[in-house]
């Protein structure tokens, strides 16, 4: 027989469940799981946050190590911007050049366990330093498969690198896309997946070279999953595959889809969205020898980015019919495949979504945004409910 204090315990301890005190925050998949999510800004970085001297002119990647620290990858600038935890600008590393810890053009950057690793596309490297900036090496492009696309971190320091080999005498060939593990040293140790993915088409027209973007073609998407398996999809279906780091399937799952049409108003926007150079300045549109050499397919892919988030789940964001619902929802699978929902974004949307571009990190979305006078921003949003 229970004492009074003991029931009285118990009923204090009810209390508690029945206001909801002691379940404690919600994971992800249980807020995915109601079908819709708020995103709580929490964190900006911009110009007031950073010194008068220091700006970001094009900020176009992000990481953060294990500490909190933001690392933001400035294309324009050609450096790398670093804040604190908290928001507060700890330093620049790098500049403008060729030399050994200098960047041109440089569009990626990841933390791999106790280096940041830089896409340097003007000078056509990737680039290995310490987490203060001291440089490491560096490895020509000419090293691996194809041109470097996109570079991610495992839990363990190595790196997965995605490739692009180009056929600029083959307009109607595919590009050839690989994904390769490489050492922290950035050596090759195997590929792990292979693609074919017609992107862009290459024409001589009067002599010189034009790239023609293929619109709406299937396209590769992939992210690192906290246990360090290569979650990949192919947007030819709604397929996604998770890899180990042998190359060896450890998982694969799928999921319906209506497929969503191309419309008159989607190759409208696709044109409208290009510019290009006259002899007088810049003209907005398409010049007339893409409009003609450019096809539409009768339907969208299954879907447009794949992300996994800091619990594991893998978010997906396909087309819908409406605008609106292309910014405000994405589809959840837990960390075994399962479907859990089509979640909705309630309230302010931070979107359209740039998966590649945004890290999720302990719950949280860090995005890049650029505000209605076009300065840029990097945003951290809590996923909530």
């Amino acid at each position: 027989m229970k004492s009074a204090r003991q029931v009285l315990i118990l009923i204090y301890v009810a209390s508690l469940l029945g206001t909801g005190f002691s379940a404690g925050p919600k994971t992800l998949a249980e807020l995915y799981k109601t079908g819709k999510v708020r995103f709580v800004q929490e964190l900006v970085l911009d110009e007031k946050t950073m010194p008068k001297a220091v700006l970001f002119a094009g900020p176009g990647a992000l990481d953060c190590d294990a500490a909190g620290n933001v690392y933001v990858m400035d294309f324009s600038d050609n450096n790398i911007k670093v804040f604190g935890a908290s928001g507060k600008f700890l330093k620049l590393i790098g500049r403008k050049g060729q030399g050994p810890g200098e960047f041109n053009m440089p569009i990626d950057i990841v933390f791999a366990k106790d280096r940041l690793i830089v896409w340097d596309m003007g000078n056509d490297r990737l680039c290995a330093l310490t987490i203060s900036g001291g440089f490491i090496k560096s490895e020509n492009a000419a090293a691996f498969s194809g041109r470097p696309y996109k570079v991610e971190a495992l839990p363990t320091g190595e790196i997965i690198l995605e490739t692009e080999k180009t056929y600029f005498n083959e307009p109607d060939r595919p590009q050839d896309h690989f994904l390769e593990i490489l050492t922290p040293g950035l050596q090759i140790k195997n590929k792990i997946f292979s693609q074919a993915v017609l992107r862009n088409k290459y024409m001589r027209i009067g002599g010189q070279l034009f790239n023609l973007p293929q619109p709406f073609c299937p396209d590769i998407y992939w992210d690192i999953s906290p246990s360090g398996n290569i979650a990949v999809g192919f947007s030819g279906k709604y397929e996604v595959t998770f890899y180990d780091k042998q190359g060896v399937e450890a998982l694969r799952f799928s999921h319906p889809y209506n497929p969503v049409k191309v419309t008159a108003e989607d190759e409208k926007s696709f044109f409208d969205g290009m510019s290009y150079t006259t002899g007088t300045g810049v003209k907005r549109g398409a010049p007339d020898h893409i409009v003609k050499n450019t096809t539409f397919p009768k339907f969208k892919p299954a879907f447009n980015a794949l992300i996994v988030d800091s619990d594991g789940n893998t978010l997906v964001h396909t087309y819908r019919k409406s605008k609106e619902e292309i910014y405000r929802y994405f589809d959840a699978f837990d960390p075994q495949g399962k479907f859990i929902a089509s979640v909705h974004v309630e309230g302010d949307v931070p979107f359209p979504v740039q998966f590649r571009k945004s890290r999720i990190v302990d719950g949280c979305f860090w995005l890049i945004k650029y505000s209605s006078d076009e300065l840029p921003h990097i945003i951290k949003y809590r996923i909530a409910e």
